[in-house]
């Protein structure tokens, strides 16, 4: 489509912006549903660390505001297709 006149191009991107948008919140409405949670079968991974305990704080020294370094992790083996 051929558009010569400035305010007619600059509507055109203002109905494509605008399709796009609601074209994302349909998406984001219709993609996850409340409650829904994916089902997982047989064994699950399991991931800890010797420096803190699960719902603890992570210690400062691995965020940030300290020395900013990973904390050791250890995991079982994943379930397959991980």
């Amino acid at each position: 489509m051929l558009v010569n006149y400035p305010n007619e191009r600059c509507n055109i991107y203002r109905v494509a912006m605008l399709l796009a948008a609601l074209c994302l919140v349909v998406t984001l409405l219709i993609g996850c549903g409340p409650g829904e949670t994916p089902k997982v079968e047989g064994k699950k991974l399991s991931l800890s660390s010797p420096e803190f305990q699960d719902g603890d704080k992570i210690p400062a020294k691995y965020t940030c505001q300290g020395q900013d370094v990973s904390p050791p992790l250890t995991w079982n083996e994943p379930p397959a297709g991980t």
